[in-house]
C-alpha cells in the first residue's frame, strides 16, 4: 500500500525532500544518484543488465562495465557508503547503507 501522496522523506545524503517510499526508506534523490562513484572516485551510471532486470554499473567516462561495483553493489555518494541495485519493477535504486546492512544484503546476491 502506497503512503498518502503528501507524505515525504528526506534523502539521507543531502536531506532533499522526496515522496515517501515504504519499500525504499533510505532512497537517495536523483541529484545524489548522479554523484555516485566507485571506491576510487570514478563516476558511475547504472543500467538494468537485461530486459528482465538485473544490475550493471558502468563508468561514465568511457562507458565500460564497472566490474567491481556490478559484483559488490557498493558505491559512494558524498563519502557515504551506498547500496545500488535493481528496483522492484525496473530501473535502479540507490539506498544509504546502515551498520550491518551490507552483509545482510549480500546474502541475496
Amino acid at each position: 500500500m502506497a503512503p498518502p501522496s503528501n507524505e515525504t522523506q528526506d534523502c539521507p545524503t543531502c536531506e532533499t525532500s522526496l515522496p515517501k517510499s515504504l519499500r525504499y526508506p533510505k532512497l537517495l534523490c536523483s541529484q545524489c544518484y548522479d554523484k555516485a562513484v566507485d571506491a576510487n572516485g570514478r563516476a558511475l551510471t547504472f543500467f538494468n543488465a537485461e530486459m528482465s532486470g538485473g544490475f550493471e554499473a558502468h563508468f561514465k567516462d568511457d562507458d565500460t562495465i564497472a566490474e567491481d561495483v556490478t559484483k559488490s553493489h557498493i558505491v559512494f555518494v558524498n563519502g557515504k557508503k551506498v547500496w545500488a541495485d535493481e528496483a522492484r519493477f525496473g530501473g535502479i535504486v540507490l539506498e544509504l547503507l546502515g551498520n550491518g546492512e551490507e552483509e545482510e544484503r549480500k546474502k541475496w546476491l
